[in-house]
């Protein structure tokens, strides 16, 4: 990260703090751990509200559940009425089973992305949310917030 970003403009303010994540799970054994470590902290940088649960929380292990049932049991012990799940899930995700639950499926998007100046060059869009943070700081927030505006109100 600092041979890749140390020249960046909010390397000074953010560095510190990516840092000092890292050093607090690099002693975790378990990568599921580490992941929801960075997502929770990550998210706080950033202003995301979003209450984050391990699905683990919600239903218990085991069960011989599909992927796409377990997904939906996670939607429906949760009370939710849309799913939203990466495009790569097309692959498997059994829709028909989900409106039959009344669950909408929807797929989300990235981008368009909005360009901000990066390090190297013309935008290169949906890099990782650390080419965010150490190029635009503080700002990177408002910019996460603003994108998702404008692609919600495309998709309207």
């Amino acid at each position: 990260i600092k041979q890749n970003y140390s020249k960046a403009l909010c390397w000074g303010e953010m560095s510190p703090i990516i840092k000092a994540l890292l050093d607090e799970v690099s002693s975790f054994a378990s990568l599921s751990a580490v992941n929801q470590l960075l997502v929770s902290r990550i998210c706080q940088i950033l202003a995301i509200d979003t209450p984050l649960l391990a699905d683990s929380e919600i239903m218990p292990e085991g069960g011989a559940y599909s992927a796409s049932e377990r997904l939906l049991e996670l939607c429906l012990r949760r009370k939710a009425d849309v799913y939203v799940s990466g495009p790569a899930a097309q692959a498997y995700l059994d829709v028909a089973l989900f409106a039959r639950y009344g669950v909408q499926v929807e797929w989300m998007t990235y981008g368009p992305w909005t360009a901000y100046p990066q390090m190297n060059g013309d935008f290169t869009p949906a890099v990782s949310v650390l080419d965010i943070l150490l190029v635009l700081g503080a700002d990177a927030s408002q910019y996460l917030h603003s994108v998702m505006r404008e692609q919600k109100n495309a998709a309207i």
